[in-house]
């Protein structure tokens, strides 16, 4: 829900792997003998015309970067990594911008 709220507020660019789109909420129930079940009960829809089911509706990035095990390995990041020189980037336009007004 998170990556999908932050592309719909226009907050920036989402960066890394697609979602697994596990979204619906549950509650807990008790039964008689004292053990409990769990049951689907809540819904999560885009705030998109279509109003979109996100159960099994993964969010795909607009950049996507996936860490290896190696990565993991080596104290990497490469999703943090690229995200950062997005922002540089940004920052740089920016900036030419303002030098330009």
């Amino acid at each position: 829900m998170f990556p999908a709220g932050f592309r719909a507020l226009g907050l920036g660019k989402v960066i890394g792997t697609p979602t697994t789109g596990a979204v619906i909420g549950t509650g807990s129930y008790s039964l008689i003998d004292g053990s409990t079940v769990r049951t689907p009960g809540v819904g999560v829809f885009l705030a998109d015309k279509n109003r979109t089911n996100m159960e099994n509706y993964g969010v795909k990035p607009d950049i996507f970067v996936e860490n290896s095990p190696e990565d993991n390995l080596a104290g990497r990041d490469r999703q943090i990594e690229t995200a950062v020189q997005e922002l540089l980037k940004e920052i740089g336009s920016k900036a030419q911008q303002a030098r330009k007004e």
